[in-house]
This record gives structure tokens, sequence and C-alpha cells, in this order.
């Protein structure tokens, strides 16, 4: 697991700043990441105010780093004495957090080798999905208008910018363009966007016509 939450997320995470839709992704996360899981342990720690003002203002890498360094300070916030479940079985975590079982989210097929449900967690800002890809399907190039962020959950994909594996958190916007593709086991991932996406490809006239 290579790619998490920025600080300022995690921040406005811990504080419950965060829109349902975002709190779902970056739980989604959290849930399988031992890291975020003790940073976020120790953020509740501190509680109140502190976070509180923190979360109300822009947070640079500084400001994380100096309430990490308070919380390092502190020696009941251990990391060594913290019980960490992590999730082993996301059909199960997805279930915890939105109170719904997998199995009954309704998959659509919206391409041959790339099937979507939508997930109501009462945002109307984002839009929240859940994206299943068969091995080695690929999807066509595009940017975003907005931002996406995005969850693995199973499986892996690459792209232009690298590869993404179980538990990755990866945050895309109009600055990036890229054309995934699963990897041979294929991929299932959560997927939150503000904004519809843009494809850019020789299909993309047409492709862009079908897009939210």
């Amino acid at each position: 697991m290579k790619f998490h939450p920025s600080p300022e997320l995690l921040l406005r995470y811990s504080a419950g700043t965060l829109t349902p839709a975002m709190s779902f992704v970056v739980a989604s996360h959290v849930q399988q990441c031992n890291i975020c899981q003790s940073t976020q342990d120790n953020l509740e720690y501190m509680g109140g105010v502190s976070i509180e003002n923190y979360a109300d203002s822009t947070v640079n890498d500084a400001s994380f780093d100096s309430l990490l360094n308070r919380l390092e300070d502190n020696p009941t916030s251990d990391q060594s004495n913290l019980n960490i479940p992590l999730a082993t079985d996301y059909q199960s975590m997805f279930s915890d957090i939105v109170d719904k079982k997998y199995e009954n989210v309704g998959w659509q097929s919206i391409a041959g080798k790339i099937d979507r449900a939508e997930v109501n967690v009462a945002d109307g800002d984002n839009q929240v999905e859940i994206l299943r890809f068969a091995p080695n399907a690929k999807i066509p190039q595009h940017t975003h208008k907005g931002n996406e962020y995005t969850v693995i959950l199973e499986g892996s994909y690459t792209d232009e910018l690298g590869e993404f594996g179980v538990g990755d958190f990866i945050h895309m916007n109009q600055n990036h363009h890229h054309r995934p593709v699963a990897s041979k086991k294929g991929c299932v991932c959560i997927a939150v966007t503000d904004a519809p996406m843009h494809f850019t490809g020789v299909l993309g006239p047409v492709l862009n016509l079908f897009a939210r």
C-alpha cells in the first residue's frame, strides 16, 4: 500500500467534517491501512479543539507534522499499545460502512468488461459507486472535470502514473490524463466523484455523450 489520503483529509475525517461520500471513501482506506489507523487513533486521542482548529483551516504538511510531534510527545499515544484490526474481507468492510450487504448493491454493466453499482450515502455533492473490472479490462483515455477519489478493494490497475494495488487511495482531477488497465486478476474499487469524467481519446466525443 503506497498511496494514502492527504494530511488534510485525515484530519477532517478524524474531526468528522467530511461529507458522507468523502467519509465513506476515506474509511474504506483507513480500515485497510495500519498506518492511517494509527494516525487516526492518535488524532482522535487529541480530540476537541485541537482537531477542530486544524480541520477548519488549510492544513499543510508542516502543520500536520507539528500535530504529530505533539502526539509523539504524549506517552499515552504509544502506537505499540494500539490494537488495530485491519480489514481482510472488503465485502464485510463494505457492509460495516454502509450497512448494506455487498452482494445486494445491484450491478449494472456499462461495457463488456466493466460493471458498476451506485452506492447511496445521502450526499448530494458527490456520486459514490463501486466499479468492477474484468481481467485486463481497459478504460478509455480520459481526464476529470472535477475530483475523483478511488480506493482499490481487490486486484490492481496500472496507468501512465504507475501501479495501484489493494488499499491504495488515489486522487485524480483535471490535471491528470490516464488510461487505466486492470491487472490479470481484475480490479474492484470504490470511486467518489464530484463531476463527470471527460474522455479525450478518438472515441471521446461519443463517450462523453454518456458520461454523467
